[in-house]
């Protein structure tokens, strides 16, 4: 929809935004009342209380009893959330996220490398053995693979980055049939990256991040 073409409730919604940003109220904030702020925008309270709806639903107000509209911290991926809970994506638009998750942690190599300590290696070499459970099934095989790179995004410090990981988590896809033999493969792709951040070269662990992911861009 081009900006010719917004609707009265979407061009309200927009000067409640800039009202918001222009009076600098903080997350937690009160904000006026319905009838208050379409009086100040000198607009109908219906409009203003659709325009408010719409924000409501992407989670950037909320209404708490006895006390009015509060700004609201809004969850960034909420929405997307949404989308890949309940599979209302097409393939293509999976196959790009699964991309996108690459991209991301491959660039998140070095900032691992940084932040890692000899505690957090320790434990996605824990999580690594856990590749060698006898009689691994696919679904074990899978949940260990989502701990290590779990564990592994950690390190970077970032909980926005961390958040994001969890969401994309289902398009990390491993599809085989053959766990057992998957999994005593992945132990030893999986230490190999425990025994890189070992090392003190960041060149061989950025090599071994873009070998361990290779196969996904065949």
């Amino acid at each position: 929809m081009s900006k010719q073409q917004k609707t009265l409730t979407e061009q309200v919604e927009e000067r409640i935004y800039l009202y918001i940003r222009q009076k600098g109220y903080a997350f937690g904030d009160l904000l006026p009342k319905e009838e208050e702020l379409a009086s100040e925008l000198e607009v109908s309270r219906t409009i203003t209380r659709e325009a408010l709806s719409r924000l409501k639903a992407s989670g950037v107000i909320e209404s708490r009893r006895r006390r009015g509209m509060i700004l609201k911290k809004p969850d960034l991926f909420c929405g997307m959330q949404k989308l890949i809970c309940y599979d209302l994506l097409d393939e293509a638009t999976k196959k790009e996220i699964a991309q996108l998750r690459l991209v991301i942690e491959l660039g998140l190599s070095d900032l691992i490398y940084l932040n890692r300590t000899p505690e957090a290696i320790a434990e996605l070499a824990e999580i690594a053995g856990k590749f060698q459970t006898p009689n691994i099934t696919s679904q074990q095989y899978r949940q260990v693979e989502q701990d290590f790179h779990r564990r592994l995004f950690s390190l970077s410090g970032n909980t926005l980055i961390e958040q994001f990981q969890l969401l994309l988590e289902p398009f990390f896809a491993h599809t085989s049939n053959q766990a057992a033999l998957a999994a005593e493969r992945s132990y030893f792709d999986h230490m190999e990256l425990v025994e890189s951040l070992r090392s003190d070269s960041m060149q061989d662990w950025r090599e071994k991040v873009h070998l361990h992911f290779a196969h996904y861009f065949c």
